[in-house]
């Protein structure tokens, strides 16, 4: 079955967001250059204008990316391409609070696997739907930023992260 993306712009840079059918397949965090991750998405997806669906989920990572609270947790989500264990951890990490963090250890814990930090680490590392599969509220122990394979690293990790009033060693912003 053929799988489509789109590019869009937001405030942080040009974003991907790839679908098949009904449902997500991948997303792509912010880049500068739009011709590289159109590239990069042409591997595996064909270029097309995004459906209406597929719009309004566009619309809500823009808002997001602008500082709105917004709920991805019931999106349409592609899991054929991975693992249960990865789904676990990928659906343990959309239950974090905007604006909130836990280790890696503590998703492990939530989902189960009290001894599997590491292995929620790699299956992070390898989150097809980075922003709305909140991996960037993952941090080490001691509330280090730990690793970020996304475009920008760990400066994006940051970014994300301010955007939704955290920063290193300080508590989330209060909602009024």
């Amino acid at each position: 079955m053929k799988s489509y993306f789109t590019i869009f712009e937001t405030d942080l840079g040009w974003m991907g967001i790839a679908w098949q059918s009904k449902q997500i397949r991948e997303t792509q965090l912010p880049q500068r250059n739009k011709d590289i991750l159109s590239f990069s998405m042409e591997r595996e997806h064909q270029g097309k204008k995004a459906p209406l669906w597929v719009e309004k989920i566009i619309q809500k990572m823009q808002r997001h990316l602008q500082g709105s609270e917004e709920d991805f947790q019931n999106l349409p989500y592609f899991w054929d391409k991975v693992t249960d264990f990865q789904r676990k951890v990928y659906q343990g990490a959309l239950q974090i609070p905007y604006g909130k963090v836990v280790s890696y250890k503590g998703l492990a814990e939530q989902i189960g696997k009290p001894k599997a930090a590491r292995a929620v680490g790699q299956a992070l590392s390898k989150n097809p739907f980075p922003l709305i599969v909140p991996c960037h509220r993952i941090l080490a122990s001691g509330n280090r930023p730990g690793g970020f394979t996304a475009y920008g690293g760990l400066n994006t990790k940051e970014k994300l992260l301010q955007i939704e009033g955290y920063s290193w060693g300080k508590s989330p912003r209060k909602k009024s």
